[in-house]
């Protein structure tokens, strides 16, 4: 289902305007050059604290201007920016001049303190993490110095909004930028061409171990997601999309940002709002983006009474249906997860989608089938299957491999195991270890122990023609900071990692089966310990 890896279907959905090879800096480029004058960027500005306005020249002068910041810091292409701040102008600033220089962009909620933010920038490895100093009431400081600390690929903190602090770069200068000469700030010809294909947003969800997955998104991909749904919000010059929260996933970041770049309409950036709110400001001619806890036949009366032209809500897959109105100018979205996201125009009294086979229209009447199966595993946890030959879906990394093939959550459970009277997770290992060179795929095992009743040991599945000793895994765990006392003493190198019929790792075995996989070998390359398992397994082969 990777789209990539589909020469022919990349190919089809090009000539309907879906796929493309158009970067969304590209994108935001050609729109600011026709539109240079208006007023295309409003909202909350954390930097003057209050509400503000910006043209299309204005914001392209303060994209181009932090986008060469960036680089004179030393980011570049590939790097990852962690962003963690509330829905206003700088945000979305921020996201459009790392875009127009191919850095990735992971957005976390402000709401996330130091445990969420950790457990999910362990997993992409950041350059780069930015945050305000102080935002509705917390002081995020010391949450900075912390991440600083305990995030080694960190090299870089950056500030928005209040005093400058030590050990950090405060970019409020940046944003103050104005433009001085439009024509050449907005010549395109000037600017390197990003591969479209390249991953532009990092977003995040629980998996079963309720820890933050990364998922890895394509500009390609966002923008094909956003054609979609605007071939049915049709958002126009005298629209304003609005949300009143940050572009933190794929589908508000397609919803929103890249709705808004690839169409006429301006954007507003509201940092949350109540229901009781919206009275106080103007939706007149608005596309609201909302949760689906907002969907209440009042409100939406009195949405719409304002002038609303749009509403659209979004909701979980298979979540229990509300009474819903019908009206064709409410628009559904349903999310999986962080996979993808269906949207629908509300012209029927339909339910929430659930498990079965859809006719989705794409951009220009292009239909495509998608098939959403649910099933339980063997532990009897539900789990999802999406099959279809064309969603605007993203890769997930799990495990340090990217996936295509769309199974929610798998390969994620199981991560702890008994030793002795402790309970010890080994995910942190099974990271490190995915990111050591020459391991192709990684896990912990745990095998009889007369002692500890279970032993864990290492097993990973070594690159073609690489050499792998296992006091350099074990150096290398220790400079990653995994404490000493839970790193493995034996290591078995296997063709692959054991997997029951779901793909989840199957972790506890015995060193006979291990041996099995290794394989009788005679051979006087490799460490001790390879060596003596080489020989074990003759041996047992021999007596056979």
């Amino acid at each position: 289902m990777n789209m990539l890896n589909n020469e022919d279907e990349i190919e089809h959905f090009t000539k309907q305007n879906i796929w493309g090879d158009m970067s969304i800096d590209l994108a935001f480029r050609e729109k600011a050059q026709n539109y240079r004058s208006s007023i295309g960027l409003s909202g909350y500005s954390v930097c003057e604290d209050q509400f503000s306005e910006l043209s299309y020249a204005h914001i392209q002068a303060v994209v181009d201007k932090i986008a060469l910041q960036l680089l004179f810091f030393g980011l570049k292409a590939g790097d990852v920016m962690a962003v963690q701040l509330p829905n206003s102008i700088e945000s979305q600033i921020l996201y459009l001049a790392c875009w127009q220089k191919g850095i990735v962009v992971a957005p976390l909620p402000a709401l996330w303190r130091e445990y969420d933010v950790k457990q999910a920038l362990i997993r992409i490895s950041p350059e780069a993490y930015v945050c305000p100093i102080l935002h509705d009431g917390f002081n995020y400081t010391d949450l900075m110095y912390q991440i600083g600390f305990d995030i080694s690929s960190i090299k870089l903190l950056f500030s928005v909004g209040g005093n400058p602090i030590d050990g950090c770069i405060s970019l409020d200068e940046f944003f103050a930028h104005r433009p001085e000469h439009d024509v050449n700030l907005l010549k395109p010809d000037d600017y390197p061409v990003v591969d479209a294909n390249s991953t532009c947003l990092i977003s995040f969800a629980k998996d079963d171990n309720d820890k933050e997955t990364p998922f890895y998104h394509s500009h390609n991909q966002l923008i094909a997601a956003a054609n979609i749904f605007n071939s049915l919000a049709k958002p126009a010059k005298k629209n304003q999309i609005t949300s009143p929260f940050p572009p933190t996933s794929m589908a508000v970041c397609a919803l929103t940002i890249i709705s808004w770049v690839l169409s006429d309409a301006s954007l507003t950036c509201y940092d949350g709002l109540m229901a009781t709110e919206f009275q106080n400001i103007d939706i007149k001619d608005a596309i609201i983006f909302l949760p689906a806890t907002f969907d209440e036949p009042k409100l939406i009366e009195a949405l719409f009474e304002q002038g609303l032209n749009k509403l659209v809500f979004i909701d979980k897959i298979n979540a229990p249906a509300a009474r819903r109105q019908i009206r064709n100018n409410i628009l559904d979205v349903t999310v999986l997860g962080e996979y993808a996201f269906i949207p629908q125009l509300r012209n029927a009294l339909d339910t929430q989608i659930q498990a079965k086979s859809y006719k989705y229209t794409l951009v220009n009447n292009v239909k495509d089938e998608v098939s959403l199966g649910q099933y339980r595993d063997h532990t009897r946890q539900k789990k999802w299957q999406i099959s279809c030959s064309f969603l605007p879906t993203n890769i997930v990394k799990t495990e340090g491999k990217y996936n295509s093939d769309i199974e929610y959550a798998t390969r994620l459970t199981d991560q702890k195991l008994d030793v002795g009277n402790m309970t010890l997770s080994y995910a942190d290992i099974e990271r490190e270890l995915l990111g050591f060179h020459g391991v192709e795929d990684a896990a912990v095992l745990a095998i009889e122990d007369k002692l500890l009743g279970h032993k864990p040991v290492i097993a990973i599945v070594p690159k073609v023609g690489a050499v792998i000793l296992h006091h350099e895994l074990v150096e290398f765990l220790k400079n990653k900071k995994i404490a000493a006392y839970k790193i493995p003493h034996e290591l078995y190198k296997i063709p692959n990692i054991p997997c029951d019929h779901n793909n989840n790792i199957i972790r506890l075995t015995s060193k006979q089966a291990l041996l099995k996989l290794v394989g009788p070998q005679k051979s006087n390359n490799g460490d001790g310990l390879l060596a003596v398992q080489q020989e074990l397994a003759a041996l047992l082969a021999d007596s056979r």
